[in-house]
Parts: C-alpha cells; structure tokens; sequence
C-alpha cells in the first residue's frame, strides 16, 4: 500500500514535519509508518544523507531501515554524543562527508528526526528535469525570525515563499561548493544555534538573481512538502490516501 499525497496537482515524495507547527504529528507519523511501502532506491545513483545522535529517535533512519533503503550518518565515528549539541556544526558534518564518502552525483540530504519519505519513485527524474543544481524545500515562515535573504515580489511565489533547509538535494560537486561557502558563515552571530540561519546566509548570495541555475528552493512543491500551518484530514475506506489542508498559510510566526 502506498500513500498517495498531491500538493496542487503536484505528488509528494518527501514530507517534512516541523512537530511544533504540525497538528497529528504523532499521529501522522504512525500512519506513513505503518501504510507506506518504497520501491528499493539503487544508491549506485542516488546516496542519501542524513545526521543524528540517536537512530531510536531517528524516524527517517527508522522508516528507511523497515523498507530496506540505506540511509547514511554523516555524524563522525568519534563524535562525543555526551556534549551539547551544536547545530551548525553539521554543516561541518555534511561537507566532510560530501567530500570523503560519496561516490554519486546526485544527493538527498535530509533532516531526520522530523522528515518522511512518500515515494521514491520520481525524485531524480523530477529533480533532473528542473533547472537548479540544488533544491531545498520552501516553507510558510522564515527562521529565524529575520530578514537574511531578498526576494523581490516574495509574496508573488505562493504560500511557501521562505527557504527552508530542512531538506535538499543536489549534484555532489555543487553541493560541496555550496557548503563550502556555509563554512564563510559558521560563526556568525547566531544565538538560536540555528544551522538554518547559516545555510540562508549562504543562500542570500543567490536569492535574488533571476539568471542564476545554481541553488533555490522549492516553493512550489513538487518533491518536497513542508508540512507548516497544516491540518491532516485522514479519509476513511481503502485507507491509503490523506489530505492536508493549510490553515494558517499567512502566519509567519509559524514554521
């Protein structure tokens, strides 16, 4: 049985759950859990990528774990799990990773404690069949809470007209060369510990030129859906299709 999620027309193949933002969460997770059945992914094509501490917590690693589907940890084997978490270190993480471990052209970098996958069937062809060389997911709100990156006639993009960086994907060498340029900006002040706030930062240089093929995100969602301001409506009878409703879509506190 497969879970079959259409966003504008568009079907999902990756969701992703702020749980703060999120109602059902539990309940959302348990369903995808225990309905979703992924076609095996060749990793010859395409890696993907993800870091935790904790594989119990991990819903990703345990989602794909159940299905067959590796899922790598960039976390260092010697990293010390005892010391406080840092966030934009994975930044760190993902590019020594990137650059010591892959060997394909294409990757899937994925949050994992709050990220699902749908359907695998599509990602690279829908990815490959797009202009960027890297796509992150676009989300209802921007966090942090302050103007980092300029998009001119932002509302003109829809609802989710922020970058979000909770997932993306990309060709290996763009993607080494994107968070190459993170690294400029690891240490900016950044008081919530946000990777995010680093990662926009990267982007802004990008953000506003329209000519430019190499990084955005996807604000029409089409691989990637943000799950921010939603409200699930499970339907009864066969059990093997939801919907989700947007119920706050102009709420930028929320994300």
């Amino acid at each position: 049985m497969n879970i079959i999620y259409k966003y504008n027309g568009n079907q999902i193949n990756i969701v992703h759950f702020p749980g703060e933002a999120f109602q059902d969460f539990d309940k959302t997770i348990k369903y995808i859990f225990n309905s979703t059945n992924l076609n095996y992914i060749n990793d010859s094509k395409l890696t993907i990528l993800s870091c935790w501490t904790d594989e119990n917590k991990c819903i990703l690693y345990q989602q794909l774990k159940k299905q067959g589907i590796k899922l790598y940890n960039c976390l260092p084997d010697n990293y010390d799990k005892t010391q406080s978490w840092y966030m934009p270190n994975k930044i760190r993480f993902i590019l020594d990773y990137l650059k010591t471990k892959i060997t394909t052209d294409i990757v899937l970098i994925l949050d994992g404690y709050d990220v699902l996958i749908l359907n695998t069937d599509t990602i690279l062809e829908k990815f490959k069949n797009q202009k960027y060389r890297i796509l992150f997911n676009g989300t209802v709100g921007k966090y942090p809470l302050e103007d980092i990156e300029y998009i001119e006639n932002r509302d003109s993009l829809g609802y989710k007209k922020y970058f979000n960086a909770g997932c993306c994907i990309g060709y290996k060498e763009d993607l080494i060369k994107f968070y190459e340029e993170c690294l400029n900006y690891i240490d900016i002040d950044n008081p919530l510990n946000s990777e995010q706030k680093v990662v926009r930062t990267a982007f802004s240089k990008y953000s506003n030129d329209k000519k430019q093929n190499f990084v955005y995100f996807e604000y029409e969602p089409n691989i990637f859906l943000t799950m921010s301001c939603i409200k699930v409506k499970f339907k009864k009878g066969c059990g093997c299709t939801w919907e989700a409703i947007d119920i706050e879509p102009d709420n930028k506190n929320i994300i």
